[in-house]
């Protein structure tokens, strides 16, 4: 298992040799270099290792997918109990989530809503929740417990719902929508789709969850939500074409792992972090390196998928998606990016682990 990991990364560490020669050519701070480096092992490790896992033992797949979905579930839970206990004991949700990112390290985005008793709940690594949707589709229709499935399913929907991300939301939507159109026969979507439409009617329509919903939905991409959209899409372009600037100085070998922007500066610790990772990974990297790569996780990617054309174009897909959150996020490389393109180096055996259930 080990030997298979090693060989599977040697590309990467040796990419990585080249990373930390050209940082250090640079003069970048050795304690921002250090933390880049770790981003990049975490990456390599956890989409790389897991693959082993699911590639070595033919129980390596439900183990690996498994316990990852249990991870969300618990953490859809986690979410739900805090807005449950800052309701009861009528704690300011903003004070309670510092004081958890405070007392656990786990930075989690904050932002309100329309409602005083909803927040934005978010965890680094939410981004996830879309691929898991996807997966869970086919459990649903794959499984004999189709009630675990559902219920499965409805709590990471909340969990994504709770993100207050339009960039999550768009590819959980999407994800949902394909793996809806593949799995189901047409006779199977309009029952789904009745029996759906039912439920959400009646769930919202003799509770509050309608207010709700429209509160967190407004809070984003209604007209309450122009200024806060504004600004977060302001900061965005002032980032982004301050990474440009600094890439075209040094657009071939770029400028080194741990390297920042002085005057641009989105996270007091780690400050080669910025909204759009991928451009930031570019101006790191250099176009060179940074082609370099894409194009060793994209080979990985299709060596895993490319036995079917369905398996081989979903596996893309995932790819793109990778490389569209790191556009909007600092999620490309990290625990983040890692299951995300763990989920794309395995979208075959993940097929496969559902299809023999059938």
């Amino acid at each position: 298992l080990l030997v298979s990991f090693i060989f599977k990364i040697v590309p990467f560490l040796f990419l990585l040799l080249l990373l930390l020669f050209i940082a250090i050519y640079r003069g970048n701070e050795n304690i921002l270099i250090i933390h880049h480096m770790r981003d990049y092992i975490i990456f390599i490790t956890v989409a790389f290792y897991l693959t082993v896992v699911c590639q070595n033992d033919s129980r390596g797949t439900f183990i690996a997918y498994n316990s990852i979905k249990q991870m969300y579930l618990l953490m859809a839970v986690i979410k739900i109990m805090i807005l449950i206990y800052a309701y009861a004991f009528s704690v300011p949700m903003g004070e309670l989530l510092d004081n958890i990112s405070d007392s656990t390290g786990i930075p989690m985005m904050q932002a309100k809503t329309l409602n005083d008793y909803i927040f934005r709940l978010q965890f680094p690594i939410d981004p996830v929740i879309p691929f898991l949707l996807y997966f869970l589709i086919k459990e649903f229709n794959s499984g004999s417990n189709k009630k675990i499935a559902l219920m499965q399913f409805s709590l990471l929907t909340l969990s994504l719902i709770l993100t207050m991300s339009r960039a999550f939301w768009l590819v959980g939507f999407l994800l949902v929508f394909i793996a809806f159109y593949k799995e189901f026969n047409l006779s199977k979507k309009l029952k789904v789709v009745v029996t759906s439409s039912i439920l959400a009617v009646v769930l919202l329509f003799t509770t509050n969850m309608y207010q709700y919903l429209e509160d967190i939905i407004g809070s984003r991409i209604g007209g309450e939500a122009v200024d806060a959209n504004y600004y977060s899409d302001l900061e965005r372009t002032i980032q982004t074409n301050a990474i440009l600037k600094a890439f075209y100085e040094n657009p071939i070998l770029g400028k080194g792992l741990g390297y920042y922007i002085p005057g641009v500066i989105r996270d007091e610790d780690d400050k080669y972090l910025y909204e759009s990772q991928t451009l930031s990974i570019l101006m790191d990297f250099g176009l060179i390196l940074f082609i370099v790569f894409l194009i060793s996780v994209l080979l990985n990617v299709i060596k895993n998928n490319y036995h079917t054309l369905d398996d081989l174009f979903m596996a893309f897909i995932f790819f793109c998606i990778w490389v569209f959150f790191g556009s909007v996020n600092p999620l490309l490389i990290g625990m983040t990016g890692g299951l995300i393109i763990f989920f794309a180096l395995n979208n075959r055996s993940l097929n496969n682990l559902f299809s023999s259930r059938k």
